[in-house]
């Protein structure tokens, strides 16, 4: 039994040997793998400003009210740089109430903290200090950031990987010669 293991193994090996080497010369071509790579940078052409007003009232509505006033003055002062509604989003809208500390073995509600969060689209990167200092002046008090990007990313993306795959076949050719 056991020599007839022995020769079972001996014999699956010379024909995967055998089957091997037949598979192999079928193959008469070589594989070149190659990659290609383009860096370029590209200055911002568009910025989003994250700012936002942030009031207090003893109701909730106090609030909201003179959050509302604010926010309307913030967004009325854009107008001076042709910056329309479709280029101001809402991010935020949060209202958090304020607690003393315990009385009487309970928390109690001693007014209410509201949050308006803004994002801003301006597409003249060289107005970013003035629409934010405006914004400043109209009554914001919050600052969350500003973020570049340029507008017309995917016809960038679109014309580098064009010119990566130019990049990959000349590595290519090179190899393959």
């Amino acid at each position: 039994m056991q020599n007839t293991k022995k020769i079972m193994v001996f014999t699956c090996l010379i024909l995967f040997l055998f089957f091997g080497r037949a598979f192999a010369a079928e193959n008469k071509y070589d594989v070149v793998h190659s990659n290609g790579s383009v860096t370029q940078e590209v200055a911002p052409d568009t910025a989003f400003v994250s700012m936002g007003v942030v009031t207090r009232g003893k109701t909730a509505e106090e609030a909201r009210a003179a959050n509302a006033a604010v926010m309307e003055e913030v967004v009325s002062s854009l107008g001076v740089f042709g910056i329309s509604g479709d280029e101001v989003k809402t991010t935020g809208y949060y209202l958090r109430p304020e607690y003393s500390d315990y009385a009487k073995g309970k928390r109690v509600i001693t007014g209410y903290t509201l949050t308006y969060n803004l994002s801003v689209t301006i597409d003249d990167v060289d107005k970013v200090g003035a629409v934010i200092d405006s914004m400043f002046a109209a009554g914001a008090n919050t600052f969350n950031g500003v973020t570049f990007t340029v507008s017309n990313r995917k016809a960038i993306e679109r014309e580098l990987l064009a010119l990566a795959l130019v990049n990959a076949r000349e590595k290519a050719a090179a190899v393959a010669s």
